[in-house]
């Protein structure tokens, strides 16, 4: 159940993410060039967010997988 959360936060940080840098070349061109400079920062924290939602949603899903246990399996009959 939490790793549909992250799953659904990393598509969105990552819709955001390319939102940003699509406005990104209209906002250095119409409009001051801070306002640009804004636009490339929040694309990076946008990404790294998303980067951050994927591996806590691999870690989850990694976390409810059962243990392999090498001693006791049945691999070797």
């Amino acid at each position: 159940m939490k790793h549909e959360i992250y799953k659904t936060l990393r598509i969105v940080f990552c819709l955001l993410a390319v939102a940003c840098c699509a406005v990104m070349i209209f906002v250095f061109v119409f409009f001051d060039w801070w306002w640009g400079v804004l636009c490339a920062v929040c694309a990076a924290v946008f990404t790294l967010l998303m980067l951050l939602f994927k591996r806590l949603q691999v870690d989850c899903e990694n976390a409810q997988l059962p243990a392999n246990d090498f001693i006791n399996s049945d691999s070797d009959k």
